[in-house]
């Protein structure tokens, strides 16, 4: 049984809103606001628990971002800020955390051409996403390939975050380089996947128009 059919999630009713200050949008932004806390729980680090409190804000966070798009549904909400807020919430989560992760006093900081791959992809899928929506007016949605590779990003961040403290002996490949190397991957291939729709978009438009153009000749 899949998960909507669990909960009941029910289906896109097709109609898309304007408004920006809907719930799912509310959601969104309470996301981003979690970065304050994460940031003073990873900053006490061992000290007072502060890893443990940082992965449970983590984990509100993940939460959040799956109840977003759920709740847009049951009060039918869907919204064009909301297409654009919650891939931009998570991009901002993702960076930020990963940067903080990166900085050198941590005893085993993310490394800095992990930390490059991921601004550079987000940043290159922002700035494709822009060119597209102003060329065709056309938001592009993320992707299962997107998705998997941001799951997976979020797990390399989280193992980045407690391993130096919590290491199983029954996993001796879940090890940080280990998950890390697998999501690079996972972000080459999902940042071919978003390119190959960019430009199958951007065509499909150009077609459009094509085919527009040669319409209204013929009736001159």
């Amino acid at each position: 049984m899949r998960l909507h059919e669990l909960i009941r999630i029910p289906p896109s009713s097709g109609e898309i809103t304007t408004r920006f200050w809907t719930a799912a949008n509310c959601i969104s932004l309470g996301r981003l606001f979690l970065l304050v806390p994460l940031f003073l729980c990873l900053r006490m680090g061992e000290s007072g628990n502060g890893n443990l409190w940082a992965l449970a804000i983590m984990g509100i966070a993940l939460i959040s971002d799956m109840l977003d798009g759920m709740v847009a549904r049951w009060l039918k909400q869907e919204s064009v800020w909301g297409r654009v807020l919650d891939p931009i919430a998570d991009k901002v989560w993702i960076a930020s955390l990963a940067i903080f992760l990166a900085l050198p006093w941590r005893e085993h900081p993310l490394p800095a051409g992990f930390l490059a791959l991921v601004l550079v992809r987000d940043a290159a899928i922002v700035v494709l996403a822009a060119y597209a929506y102003g060329k065709t007016g056309v938001v592009m949605k993320s992707n299962w390939a997107g998705k998997v590779a941001m799951i997976f990003t979020a797990l390399t961040l989280i193992v980045y975050t407690i391993y130096c403290y919590w290491e199983p002996a029954a996993l001796e490949w879940f090890k940080p380089y280990n998950v890390m190397w697998f999501t690079v991957v996972l972000l080459f291939l999902s940042g071919f996947v978003y390119f190959y729709r960019f430009q199958r978009l951007l065509a499909a438009h150009g077609e459009e128009k094509l085919t527009k153009r040669t319409a209204e000749l013929k009736e001159n």
